[in-house]
């Protein structure tokens, strides 16, 4: 039996909300990862892309990565990885320093045999250039074969742009399994006959994101689970494979959802539920929907911060301007998510869309960017003219304002969460 850890998306060195403690928790949960790894003597840890928030990480985030991959390589245990949209530099991807420095794997379209297992990868690539792929693998004499890739996929993410089920019916090799990044939910789904699945990320990269944060265990042998005790969430996948879903124990996020009426004094419940959690060094989400005047949030951040130790406290009064306010909400919640959002919109050339990503991963900006851009757009307009071309946006804006109108409709339900 060959068992796969599966893991993605880990964002390191991401300053959310510009805490400090916030990058920590990411680094944390990538060093969860790799202790399970070892505790548990997995035959393989596969990472499916954006190892790193920013393409251009700073020394302790990338000091710490290269620390747990070595720790996996004393442990006998291969780290094999794609490149996600976060970790392309100007030149190359970071995987290529990991393969010289940490002895990762750089998967492609040659198998990686590890026990019965080949995997392949396919690293992300902007829309205009998927247009020109082909999905020709080499071949493998394994008894099962796996693709990791990084992309929004549909059908499994509903805004996806990027056909998984194009992938694997145009591919020269019959995958059991599709182990995708990107997408920050875990989904496991059946497509075609593969098992196709989306770990998510391993720390919440936006407060709406409630599921638990873990990894995946994906197990190939006919016996890794007989016909007689496979499960109901087997039913995803085809015979031989099997997983188990493994929660990270991460930093706290309480969860506070009001229906309001029209009368009712609203700061005063948020206060009373505040109350009645234990928030002390948590992330608190307070969504407010139903009728009534918009509270003012400052003051109850505030309140949950600074009275009641919560690490980080946001408060979304959607009562104003329906899905527009869902879109100033989650600006403000996370505004790298909210310039990722509306890039996607823009339809804008290869060029213009690397260099939008390159110059917003340059924080604090490198004095040299200025240079470096130049220098690039020079080469491009020699070498490839074509890629000044605008494309077809992602993601249309009427796309955009449902994506707005799902986060009111997920952020309404009148539950409260505590994880």
């Amino acid at each position: 039996m060959t068992v796969v850890l599966h893991t993605s998306d880990t964002h390191l060195g991401y300053q959310q909300y510009h805490l400090e403690e916030r990058a920590a928790d990411f680094a944390a949960a990538f060093e969860a990862v790799i202790d399970e790894a070892v505790e548990r003597g997995v035959d393989a840890v596969v990472h499916s892309g954006d190892m790193f928030h920013d393409s251009n990480p700073r020394i302790g985030p990338l000091l710490h990565a290269i620390r747990q991959l070595r720790r996996l390589a004393d442990a006998d245990i291969p780290f094999l990885m794609v490149s996600g949209n976060h970790d392309t530099t100007r030149d190359d991807a970071w995987v290529s320093v990991f393969t010289e420095v940490a002895d990762a794997v750089h998967l492609g379209r040659d198998p990686t045999v590890v026990g019965d297992v080949a995997l392949y990868g396919l690293d992300y690539h902007t829309p205009t250039y998927r247009d020109h792929l082909t999905y020709e693998f080499e071949s493998n004499d394994a008894d099962h074969a796996a693709l990791v890739a990084h992309g929004s996929f549909s059908p499994l993410v509903a805004y996806g742009d990027w056909s998984i089920e194009d992938v694997l019916s145009s591919s020269t090799v019959a995958f059991d399994a599709a182990l995708l990044g990107d997408d920050h939910t875990p989904i496991f789904e059946e497509v075609g006959g593969t098992f196709t699945t989306y770990p998510g990320s391993t720390e919440r990269t936006m407060a709406d994101q409630r599921d638990d944060r873990g990894f995946t265990l994906v197990r190939f042998d006919d016996d890794a689970r007989p016909e007689s005790d496979r499960i109901d969430r087997d039913a995803v996948c085809p015979p031989g494979v099997s997983y188990d879903r493994v929660p990270l124990d991460t930093r706290p996020h309480v969860y506070i959802d009001i229906e309001a009426e029209e009368d009712d004094a609203v700061a005063e419940r948020v206060r009373d539920e505040l109350g009645d959690h234990d928030v002390a060094g948590t992330v608190v989400a307070v969504t407010i929907d139903g009728e009534g005047e918009p509270v003012a949030a400052g003051p109850l951040e505030a309140y949950a911060k600074e009275d009641l130790g919560a690490l980080e406290a946001r408060v979304s009064d959607r009562r104003r301007r329906g899905s527009d306010r869902v879109a100033i909400d989650v600006s403000f919640a996370d505004p790298d998510d909210a310039v990722e959002r509306r890039r996607r919109t823009l339809g804008l050339s290869a060029v213009v869309d690397e260099l939008e990503q390159q110059v917003r991963a340059d924080t604090p900006v490198d004095s040299n960017l200025r240079d470096r851009v130049e220098e690039d757009v020079e080469d491009r307009i020699e070498d490839d003219p074509a890629a000044f071309d605008p494309v077809e946006p992602e993601v249309t804006e009427e796309e955009l304002r449902e994506q707005a109108d799902g986060l009111a409709v997920d952020a309404s339900q009148p539950t409260t969460q505590e994880d």
